[in-house]
């Protein structure tokens, strides 16, 4: 008989930023604002967004084997993850009702073939942006180089949004093959 083993983290925003979320084998969060939790079962890592966040990671490295799951109690909740290293996404990612917003300003972003993404809108980048405009719900952002080498991005697999629109910001080489389904014009 197989056992599942589900640890749970709860934390708030006034965990400080050193101390992870939880432990992954995706990488390493470090939640830096807003409320969410934390709990890992199997190859499944599950974020409950209670508000707006934001997730500092040492690197994203989802396999094809791995899930990364949001779950947001508002339909209008946003998830900022800024990776500091390589972002590889491979795996399942779903934020089904929400925003889940990828930076990875410092190294390369990967979405691999094998990845699917769905999610109530999804924004991915190789520039840096400043995560308030995202949790404070701005209507405009502005992205910038952040004075890294201009690195080649890879955009694969599946990506589809339920109710808004899949946003996707290279800088240097972008090879795009992606499969992606809109839930709304931009």
């Amino acid at each position: 008989m197989k056992r599942a083993s589900i640890i749970t983290f709860c934390c708030c925003a006034q965990v400080s930023a050193q101390q992870p979320l939880c432990l992954t084998d995706i990488g390493t969060p470090h939640l830096l604002s807003g409320l969410a939790e934390c709990s890992q079962s199997g190859m499944r890592t599950t974020f409950r967004v209670q508000e707006n966040a934001e997730i500092r990671w040492d690197s994203i490295n989802l396999n094809s084997r791995q899930e990364l799951e949001f779950v947001f109690t508002n339909s209008s909740n946003v998830i900022v993850n800024r990776s500091l290293g390589r972002t590889t996404i491979n795996g399942q990612l779903t934020g089904a009702n929400g925003h889940v917003v990828i930076l990875s300003p410092h190294q390369a972003l990967n979405i691999g073939k094998d990845a699917r993404i769905r999610a109530g809108s999804f924004t991915a980048s190789a520039l840096d942006a400043d995560s308030s405009q995202f949790l404070n719900s701005e209507s405009q952002w502005i992205f910038q180089e952040n004075g890294q080498r201009s690195l080649s991005s890879q955009i694969d697999g599946e990506i589809t949004t339920t109710d808004g629109p899949v946003i996707l910001i290279g800088r240097g080489d972008v090879n795009l093959r992606s499969k992606i389904q809109s839930g709304s014009d931009l």
